[in-house]
């Protein structure tokens, strides 16, 4: 009797990591699984939403190839454990280039796609289209399973993360649901405000609305408030159980555990829009003006700089770091700004976008460059 479970077990292995899996509804399967290892895994980067990469930026970028796909691009383009890049493109199509640009696969949604990709773990791809539809994507480019949300149809581009047991979060106004992995129930649920950020948490789910009030739900129950950043927010990042909330003027903490809430930097000259997490707690904070700081772990300012950019109306438009404090800002219409360790500011040719997207980092040493008109250049520390 045990031979021939074990001998079922193992053929029910096989055929999840072999093929497609259909997801029935009346039953809960709970896949082995893990948080995707993606250097560009969310909008925001990573699963807890600090604009850093896991991936090393280069020291010396020059362009590695040149492509391009059908327009416009949608949403931010992705990156999955593997270095493929992840494209939503054309309305409903999502495209994967490899490390030279070929396209690895490529699929029609039926549907027009509101968000760009998001990477799950073992290679699969969640996508969401405007009618609400959640279509999961193997790694080999093939539809899995399509479900629809509580809500919708989607007017905005919602806010997603993905899960470490290989599910995700999505939310859109004043809801959001929580998937589990392919084939797992999940749950729906409400706030009583828009939501500005969402994360998980010790196996739950966190989430930031717009006015700064905190929630929290586990596995059961409706979302409880745990307390408040005390002042809209216009972006948020976890930190271990330190929550961040990026006001007007302010950066703000909350302990996830203590619920204390701490002020961690202020200064009323300035138009603060968003935050990067560098290494070693150090923060890199983005203002309006084409201005940005840099700030200690107890929330000293180090610097701040003012670029040329703003003298013609530049403006910051996104921002990535890695662990080393390297940096990336993306401009509207200039080239990229790369910051050093050290401080030091350049801009990098080739870089220029009229209709920029985040930039994406790919692998180590190596990020993607992309305009909304197709156009998609990679760079590189080894020259063409």
């Amino acid at each position: 009797m045990r031979t021939q479970v074990r001998q079922l077990l193992v053929a029910c292995v096989l055929s999840v990591s072999g093929g497609t899996l259909a997801a029935d509804p009346s039953v809960a399967l709970r896949l082995a699984s893990a948080p995707s290892r993606s250097p560009a895994a969310t909008p925001r980067l990573d699963v807890n939403g600090t604009n850093q990469t896991s991936a090393r930026l280069p020291e010396h970028p020059s362009v590695a190839w040149q492509a391009r796909v059908a327009p416009p691009l949608i949403g931010d383009l992705s990156a999955d454990a593997n270095g493929r890049l992840l494209v939503a493109h054309a309305s409903d199509r999502v495209t994967a280039l490899d490390e030279k640009g070929h396209a690895v696969w490529s699929l029609r949604t039926a549907a027009p796609l509101v968000l760009g990709p998001l990477p799950l773990a073992g290679g699969r791809t969640l996508l969401v289209t405007r009618d609400a539809q959640v279509v999961r994507v193997s790694a080999k480019g093939a539809v899995e399973a399509r479900e629809t949300l509580a809500f919708g149809p989607l007017d905005q581009t919602p806010i997603v993360t993905s899960t470490g047991d290989g599910g995700a979060i999505i939310a859109a106004g004043s809801a959001f649901a929580r998937l589990g992995p392919l084939g797992a129930a999940g749950y729906d649920a409400r706030l009583p405000d828009p939501i500005r950020a969402v994360f998980e948490w010790r196996g739950g789910t966190v989430a930031v609305g717009h006015a700064g009030g905190v929630f929290t739900r586990g596995a059961a129950g409706d979302p409880e408030r745990i307390g408040s950043f005390g002042q809209p927010v216009r972006a948020a990042a976890l930190l271990g159980q330190r929550l961040l909330g990026v006001g007007r003027n302010e950066l703000v903490s909350l302990d996830l555990v203590s619920k204390e809430r701490r002020l961690v930097f202020a200064d009323p000259t300035v138009d603060l829009r968003d935050l990067a997490a560098l290494g070693g707690g150090r923060l890199r904070l983005v203002a309006a003006r084409a201005v940005f700081l840099d700030l200690d772990p107890s929330g000293r300012e180090l610097s701040r700089q003012s670029l040329p950019i703003a003298e013609s109306g530049g403006e910051l438009v996104s921002i990535v770091a890695d662990r080393d404090g390297r940096t990336l800002l993306g401009t509207n219409g200039a080239p990229l700004i790369q910051i050093t360790p050290q401080g030091e500011t350049a801009a990098l040719p080739e870089t220029s976008c009229p209709d920029p997207v985040r930039p994406t980092p790919v692998a180590d040493g190596r990020f993607v460059v992309a305009c909304r008109s197709g156009l998609l250049r990679a760079f590189s520390d080894k020259a063409r």
